[in-house]
């Protein structure tokens, strides 16, 4: 974490396309955060989080590089003044993909500080959940 800013990455063992679709397809994306999604992968789509634990979060797509980079503005629910940008982008990687996260627009360090430990068990956790996710027909994320 740097000053109001959160950065987590990781490399995980998979292809960079496999990865990507977890991180567009709601429900896949959803088993990895352990939370209820809804997502319109498009530039201006909606996006909703309703996590197992913690509080929902209401969101919009800013943009879009197909494979690469998606980026999200959300907030907690009934607080858009409170918005930060999350922007996870992938690369190829000799041993896979590496995974970015990077969340900014912090008002409080708190916040920040409680994000960047959301982050760093969410990106723990992101080479077990893609290995178990399924991906179309017999393809694996």
């Amino acid at each position: 974490m740097t000053g109001q800013r959160v950065e987590r990455t990781i490399t995980i063992g998979e292809q960079r396309e496999r990865v990507w679709r977890a991180l567009i397809d709601a429900d896949l994306l959803g088993r990895w955060l352990r939370a209820e999604v809804e997502l319109d992968p498009r530039p201006g789509g909606p996006a909703r989080f309703r996590p197992d634990h913690g509080p929902s979060r209401t969101g919009r797509v800013a943009a879009v590089n197909v494979g690469r980079r998606l980026v999200l503005d959300w907030w907690p629910d009934g607080f858009e003044g409170a918005a930060t940008r999350v922007e996870l982008t992938l690369e190829d990687d000799d041993a896979g993909t590496r995974l970015s996260v990077v969340e900014s627009g912090f008002q409080a360090p708190l916040d920040a500080v409680a994000h960047d430990l959301g982050w760093a068990m969410a990106v723990a956790d992101a080479p077990v959940a893609l290995a178990g996710m399924r991906v179309g027909v017999g393809t694996r994320v």
